[in-house]
């Protein structure tokens, strides 16, 4: 079955007028972000939802699905542009274990726009997958948690029968009426925990240290200088990965538990502690400039 897709600028403004200004408010808000006016871009994200959830509702009324389905989709938008606003208020503060939970909220967003959109040229989708996942580069995490677990009663989201029985006619991660149909899990056994690399679902991390007064000597280092070269978000960045070689030294408070900053993946304990001098992946940041502008 093809899944459907959606030009995101295909709604009638004559008929939705609730939706008139969507792109606007969209434009304004991320300009508050840019300025890191973080309070400023929530509110108008707030309302961006609630014209969003209004639109949704018309086209209900109408029975209008095309559009119900497309106010899904710009709802999702304004949800990878707040998680991006949520990024940048908490690296601010230097907590960038904490500014993970929303990097991956974005990311997982853009997945699901990416899937229905028919144009990944609309609202700079490209331009803001790469940017997400450049930031995520820098992040040290190799490895992350997965459960194993037995779900034993599943049920439809949409129309609460088993995702089984003839009688539901939803297809999970497909969208209806605005909605999107998914797999709810009513009963669990829990088996265990797996290390992995690379699951769909990295929020389950490996703690590390993220001291604050010394990011430098963390494995924070390479998001922090990030942070630092950019000063503010929105600014559209290019990584060129290189080798530099460092005295053994420069790694004085560097965790024997971390991993090495070889990148190798084994602890540092077990692998360059003992070496005199390092080599290590370095990434040069390419600003580019501001991904994008102020509204007119």
């Amino acid at each position: 079955m093809n899944r459907v897709q959606y030009d995101l600028t295909d709604v009638d403004i004559n008929i939705y007028l609730c939706i008139k200004e969507y792109h606007y408010k969209i434009r304004k808000a991320i300009n508050h972000t840019a300025n890191k006016d973080y309070e400023g871009a929530v509110g108008l994200f707030d309302e961006i939802q609630k014209d969003c959830h209004n639109l949704k509702q018309e086209a209900k009324a109408r029975k209008d699905e095309k559009t119900a389905n497309i106010s899904y989709l710009l709802n999702t938008y304004v949800l990878l542009l707040k998680s991006i606003n949520s990024f940048w208020k908490i690296c601010d503060s230097l907590d960038y274990q904490s500014a993970w939970s929303p990097l991956q909220d974005g990311i997982d967003c853009l997945r699901t726009l990416q899937k229905f959109m028919a144009n990944e040229n609309q609202l700079l989708i490209k331009e803001i997958a790469i940017y997400l996942e450049n930031i995520e580069k820098l992040y040290p995490y190799v490895y992350f948690n997965s459960i194993e677990a037995i779900n034993k009663t599943k049920i439809c989201s949409l129309c609460n029968k088993s995702p089984f029985d003839p009688e539901c006619n939803h297809i999970a991660g497909n969208l209806y009426m605005g909605e999107m149909a998914t797999i709810v899990i009513r009963e669990v056994e829990f088996l265990g925990i797996s290390l992995v690399k690379n699951p769909m679902d990295k929020r389950c991390i490996v703690f590390m240290n993220c001291d604050k007064e010394n990011i430098e000597n963390t494995p924070f280092k390479l998001i922090h200088t990030l942070i630092k070269s950019l000063d503010k978000p929105y600014h559209f960045f290019e990584l060129k990965l290189t080798k530099r070689t460092l005295p053994r030294q420069y790694y004085g408070s560097w965790s024997e538990n971390s991993l090495c900053p070889c990148g190798s993946e084994k602890p540092f304990k077990e692998c360059c502690s003992n070496k005199e001098f390092i080599e290590n992946p370095h990434y040069e940041i390419l600003s580019k400039g501001r991904l994008i502008q102020s509204p007119q």
